[in-house]
C-alpha cells in the first residue's frame, strides 16, 4: 500500500469515528439537532473519501508504483498519483479506441517478423500448458502443426512495460546462440511473442520426479553441462544473464534412442532475459533488500557489477539442488558448486565448471 495512502485512510477512519461519537451523544433538546446534521454529513464525506482511497491504492497497487520513480528520489505525493492514476485511465481509452501506439508491432516491422493474432492460440493458453511465470509474463507451450521447431509463447502481463520489450529487443542481441530462444512472431491480443524451445518441463520441475520417469545421473549431468555450454557462449558475447535459475530452463530428454546411443538424448533452452545486461552493468529491477538464493547477493546489493562470476554463483546453486541425483560424483560436484558460491575472486569459470560436468558423465 502506498505510505501516505495508508495513513490518510487512518486518519479519515478516526475523523469518521469521532463524527459518529459526536452525532450520537448530541442532544436534540438543547438544539444540538444541527451538529447532528453536519457530522453524519462529514461521516458519509469520509465514507467516500475512503473509497476513494481504495480505489486509488487498487488502480495502483502493484508494488513497483510504489518504490522510488525511475530517475527520481520523490516518493509518490497525492497529486503525483492522482496523475498517474489519470494517466492510467488515458491508456486505457486509447487502447479501446486503438489509438495507443503499437510498439510491438513496429519492433515486429523493424525486425522484419510476423504479426499473428494472439486469439489464434487462446485456447491453448491453460495451467496444463504453463511453463512457468515470471514477474512479467507468463510462458505456455503451443502445439502448432507444420513448424520447424518446438513453439511457446510468453504473454505480457503489461505489453507497455519496457521489461517486457526489452527483452525482446535482447533476445535479438544474443541470436545465434546455441540454446537461446529465436523469437518467430510477436503476438497480438494477448499481447506476447512467440519463440523456439525444448522441453514441457522446467528443470527444477525435471529434478524433481520420482519413479520410472526421475532422471538418471548421466542426464542431470549432461542437461547442466549442456547449460554450462550455453552459459559459456552467451559470456564470449560479453553478456550476462542474471537469472539463471531452474524455472528458467526448459529440458527435453528423449529415451526413445537409448538403444541405438549410449544414453538418452537431452535438449535445453535457457529461458527469460529480460534481466539481461553487458559487462560491468547492474540489472535493472533488483532490489537490494530482498533477494532470491540463486542470486549472487554482491550484485544485488550493488555492490558489485555485473560479470561471468555473478553468473557462475547461480550456477553453483543449481548443481546444490542436482546433488542428491549425482550420487556417484557428488564430491566433486559439491566441491564445485561450493566454490561458485563462495568468494568472488575464487569462482571457477563456465569452462572449468563444464569440465567438472563432463566427468560426471563418465
Amino acid at each position: 500500500m502506498i505510505p501516505w495512502a495508508e495513513k490518510a485512510m487512518l486518519e479519515v477512519v478516526a475523523v469518521w469515528v469521532c463524527a459518529n461519537v459526536v452525532a450520537l451523544t448530541a442532544s436534540p433538546r438543547r438544539g444540538g439537532w444541527l451538529v447532528m446534521l453536519l457530522m453524519l454529513l462529514l461521516g458519509m464525506v469520509c465514507k467516500i473519501t475512503l473509497a476513494g482511497l481504495f480505489i486509488l491504492t487498487y488502480l495502483q497497487g502493484t508494488p513497483r508504483s510504489f518504490r522510488r520513480s525511475k530517475g527520481t528520489s520523490r516518493l509518490l505525493t497525492p497529486s503525483r498519483s492522482f496523475r498517474l492514476m489519470l494517466r492510467t485511465m488515458a491508456v486505457a481509452a486509447e487502447r479501446r479506441t486503438g489509438k495507443l501506439p503499437d510498439v510491438i508491432a513496429e519492433l515486429a516491422l523493424l525486425w522484419h517478423l510476423e504479426v499473428v493474432d494472439g486469439r489464434l492460440v487462446d485456447s491453448q493458453l491453460t495451467t496444463e500448458n504453463l511453463l512457468g511465470e515470471g514477474a512479467f509474463g507468463r510462458v505456455y507451450h503451443l502445439d502448432v502443426a507444420n513448424v520447424e521447431a518446438p513453439v511457446c509463447i510468453k504473454v505480457a502481463k503489461d505489453p507497455q512495460s519496457e521489461n517486457f520489450l526489452q527483452e525482446i529487443r535482447n533476445l535479438r542481441r544474443v541470436v545465434g546462440v546455441e540454446g537461446v530462444p529465436r523469437v518467430v512472431a510477436i503476438s497480438r491480443a494477448p499481447e506476447g511473442f512467440i519463440m523456439t524451445m525444448h522441453g514441457r518441463r522446467t528443470l527444477e520441475s525435471w529434478l524433481m520426479i520420482w519413479g520410472k520417469a526421475r532422471p538418471r545421473e548421466r542426464e542431470v549431468a549432461s542437461v547442466l553441462h549442456k547449460l554450462c555450454a550455453i552459459m559459456t557462449n552467451l559470456h564470449s558475447l560479453r553478456v550476462c544473464h542474471n537469472d539463471l535459475k531452474g524455472d528458467n530452463v526448459t529440458v527435453e530428454v528423449d529415451r526413445t534412442q537409448k538403444r541405438r546411443k549410449r544414453w538418452a538424448t537431452c535438449k535445453i533452452t535457457l529461458l527469460d532475459f529480460a534481466m539481461l545486461t553487458n559487462y560491468g552493468e547492474h540489472p535493472s529491477g533488483v532490489q537490494g533488500v530482498m533477494f532470491p538464493p540463486h542470486n549472487d547477493p554482491g550484485l544485488m546489493r550493488k555492490e558489485r557489477a555485473c560479470s561471468e562470476a555473478t553468473d557462475v554463483f547461480s550456477m553453483g546453486y543449481l548443481l546444490h539442488r542436482a546433488l542428491p541425483l549425482l550420487t556417484s560424483h557428488r564430491q566433486s560436484v559439491e566441491e564445485c558448486s561450493q566454490r561458485a558460491m563462495g568468494a568472488f575472486h575464487l569462482r571457477p569459470s563456465f569452462a572449468e565448471v563444464e569440465k567438472v560436468l563432463r566427468d560426471a558423465q563418465k
